[in-house]
């Protein structure tokens, strides 16, 4: 009996110990990926800003850093309302309702404000974090810094405005000419005809 006792003891301490393990090792998968996440966020030329529902900064990538200016120690814990313009301020309010809906915002492009007020062109992604319950408990947010991309699409604007207003001048001169042309071919023409109606007087 006692052996029986002492080896399905033996069999719960192994049965425990394999189940520890196997936690152990799920565990450690699992901040391993924790881990490599940060790093790749870290590591991101993209500003990986995290804030919580009401707008309060709790993370703040290199990339955040790069892009905005600010340095993370600036910016935890206040409002992300800084990055806004004065005259965007309604897209604060706008863009934190859809995401307590559980709405995605993705490729929104806008301005937002550097560190000294400069203004940035960026393309966001919003997306609700939830938490174990399905509760939406924060946000994310990615920005990539578009403004060169603005900068010359806006010059290119430019060049084809400039290009078809100067094909505008050069149609406007050839029609111009054109007309010219036409008149003074059509008084020569008149001119001779003038000519040919007036009768000789040694013939007469």
């Amino acid at each position: 009996g006692f052996l029986l006792i002492l080896t399905g003891g033996t069999a719960k301490l192994q049965a425990i110990n394999t189940d520890l393990e196997k936690e152990i090792t799920e565990r450690k998968r699992a901040e391993d990926a924790v881990t490599q996440l940060a790093a790749i966020v870290e590591s991101s030329d993209d500003a990986i800003v995290g804030t919580t529902l009401e707008g309060a900064i709790t993370s703040w990538n290199k990339g955040a850093e790069i892009v905005y200016g600010y340095s993370a120690e600036e910016v935890t814990g206040r409002s992300v309302s800084i990055l806004y313009p004065p005259d965007r301020l309604d897209e604060l309010q706008r863009l934190r309702g859809k995401l307590k809906q559980g709405e995605p915002v993705a490729q929104y492009e806008t301005i937002r404000v550097r560190k000294g007020r400069a203004q940035v062109h960026v393309s966001l992604t919003l997306s609700p974090i939830k938490d174990a319950t399905g509760k939406i408990t924060a946000v994310a947010t990615i920005a990539r810094d578009i403004t060169e991309r603005k900068r010359a699409e806006s010059e290119l604007q430019r060049l084809q405005q400039l290009a078809a207003a100067r094909e505008r001048t050069r149609l406007a001169r050839d029609l111009h000419d054109n007309v010219l042309q036409s008149l003074a071919v059509a008084g020569l023409n008149l001119e001779a005809a003038i000519q040919g109606l007036k009768v000789d007087p040694k013939v007469a």
